[in-house]
């Protein structure tokens, strides 16, 4: 089954030769300028991927709707394709939430490398997450939307701190090894990137705040656990890394 790219940008040709390079790889091309509301317009269900080029936006705010647009699509896999001068930037769309980025000039076999990387694990069956729900008192995980919410707030997560989440959330009260978690949101490659998992499980209990960041709880050379309630008792290294 061919996936679905979105291919956004303001530069008319610089978006038909990505639209042209991806339909020749057999993928469906959905093409749109960066505009505010032409995203969201544009956007459904059909879209496996997101290719942005920045290259053409100038200021400053052009890049806080980037921001902005990222945390709404955080469910979908985003590459951005980015100036050669843009590491720092780079580095914040990446905590925003991107999964990848490309500095231009772009190399087509990079960008055709990356995609296929991000669409893998699309399909990979351990990405697949049930349709229900499971609550532990005001917190509520909703498998199926990809959403968490806090007494009925959305605590907005990125896909990738989702996925973690939703990986203790489906065995709770028991240990995910590091492996495990690296393997299944990042890929097997990654086994031994535990300073991935420090990261993400430090923005994943921030969000959550103290009460229920709390249920997570850090096994020292093991792995992480998610609690069923918030009255257990966590030992001292719960937060050690």
């Amino acid at each position: 089954m061919s996936h679905t790219i979105a291919v956004v940008s303001n530069d008319i040709k610089e978006r038909g030769t990505l639209t042209a390079f991806l339909q020749k790889q057999g993928y469906t091309v959905i093409d749109f300028s960066l505009q505010p509301t032409s995203m969201l317009d544009a956007c459904n269900d059909s879209i496996d991927l997101i290719l942005l080029d920045m290259s053409s936006l100038q200021c400053g705010r052009e890049r806080d709707h980037v921001f902005q647009w990222i945390s709404e699509w955080r469910h979908l896999p985003i590459i951005i394709l980015m100036p050669a001068n843009s590491g720092d930037l780079a580095i914040q769309f990446l905590n925003a939430g991107i999964d990848n980025y490309i500095l231009k000039p772009v190399r087509r076999d990079e960008l055709l490398a990356k995609t296929r990387a991000l669409l893998r694990r699309l399909n990979n069956p351990s990405q697949r997450l049930p349709q229900t729900k499971i609550s532990i008192s005001g917190l509520t995980v909703d498998l199926g939307a990809r959403r968490a919410f806090i007494d009925s707030r959305d605590i907005r997560l990125t896909r990738k701190e989702f996925l973690l989440l939703a990986e203790l959330v489906m065995r709770i009260d028991a240990i995910c090894t590091h492996e495990e978690l690296l393997a299944k949101v990042w890929g097997g490659e990654y086994w031994d990137a535990n300073h991935y998992l420090h990261v993400y499980f430090g923005r994943i209990r921030k969000k959550l705040g103290s009460l229920y960041g709390s249920l997570i709880e850090t096994i020292p050379g093991m792995g992480y656990m998610l609690h069923s309630s918030t009255l257990h008792s966590q030992p001292q290294y719960a937060h050690a890394e």
